[in-house]
């Protein structure tokens, strides 16, 4: 959805349909309600039908703090495994025992996943496992698209297909299509993960550069 089409059409609709400006916050805050057309253009909502009532009738921002909250929650918790270095150790002990381009490729697809399981929130998908594995593929030869596509594969793409992400409650909300009916059928959510993985093992598509090794750090002597 465009954002910029509130802001637009809120001021429009006050100057040039009539709304008064408390009808336009109200619009913003609790959404559009069929009652407000009463009075503009010559509608009547009496007569709307029950499918473009439920259409108007959305709810607005109010409708969708439990979204938002789920966003919110998942922000925390990534903060929460990052600052405490609890996310540095999970991945030392995991990187330990990879060692093919596959088991790397495989790795950051679970990582992918696991995050959307634990966080729900379909942006942390990418920067949890890419602030992860950043470091890694350049070191063990990888380009950095690599890391880019399988989050993409494996993150951005299963994330609806977890009832409790964010993304997975707006369209069960939205379209009134409860998740555990579409998933069965969102093949290309299922696929882009395998593929991913397969393409790991096989080294199909996978693009190489010179393996890259982090400086030594140079120690600093303390403040006299």
């Amino acid at each position: 959805m465009d954002r910029g089409a509130g802001v637009r059409g809120d001021p429009g609709s006050a100057v040039f349909q009539g709304f008064s400006l408390q009808q336009v916050a109200a619009s913003a805050s609790t959404g559009f309600t069929v009652s407000m057309l009463s009075g503009h253009g010559g509608i009547d909502p009496q007569h709307l039908s029950t499918a473009a009532g439920t259409l108007l009738n959305r709810g607005g921002m109010a409708s969708m703090a439990s979204t938002m909250l789920i966003g919110l929650a998942g922000f925390a918790f990534a903060g929460i495994l990052t600052e405490t270095g609890c996310l540095d150790v999970l991945m030392h002990r995991l990187l330990t025992k990879v060692r093919r381009t596959g088991g790397i490729i495989l790795a950051t697809a679970l990582t992918s996943v696991g995050t959307a399981l634990s966080m729900g929130v379909s942006y942390l998908t990418i920067i949890v496992p890419g602030q992860a594995f950043r470091d890694i593929y350049p070191e063990r030869g990888l380009a950095p698209k690599n890391l880019s596509r399988t989050l993409e594969d494996s993150g951005t793409v299963f994330v609806p297909l977890v009832p409790w992400t964010e993304a997975a409650t707006y369209m069960s909300t939205t379209l009134g299509v409860a998740t555990t009916a579409y998933a069965p059928y969102a093949f290309l959510n299922y696929f882009g993960v395998i593929i991913a993985v397969i393409c790991g093992y096989t080294g199909i598509g996978i693009a190489r550069q010179e393996p890259v090794r982090k400086a030594a750090e140079v120690p600093v002597p303390a403040a006299a």
